[in-house]
C-alpha cells in the first residue's frame, strides 16, 4: 500500500489536461477499477487500498479543519 504512489499519480493527472478530465469527470465519475488501471497505466503502482486509505486521510483533515 502505498499513499505517496497515489499521491504522485495525482500530481501527475493534474499535470495533464486529458487524463486530469477522465479522473476528475463528475459527469461520468471513473468505477475504482478503472481509475486503477489508468493509474497502473500511467506507471503508479496503487492499489484499491491506497484509494479507501485516502478517502479516510481526507475526512479526518476535513475533521481536523472543523
Amino acid at each position: 500500500m502505498s499513499l505517496n504512489q497515489l499521491d504522485a499519480f495525482l500530481a501527475h493527472a493534474a499535470a495533464d489536461a486529458a487524463l486530469a478530465a477522465r479522473v476528475h469527470n463528475s459527469e461520468s465519475p471513473l468505477e475504482i477499477g478503472e481509475f486503477l488501471a489508468l493509474a497502473r497505466s500511467a506507471g503508479f503502482a496503487v492499489e484499491e487500498d491506497d484509494v479507501f486509505a485516502a478517502q479516510l486521510r481526507a475526512e479526518e483533515i476535513g475533521r481536523a479543519h472543523v
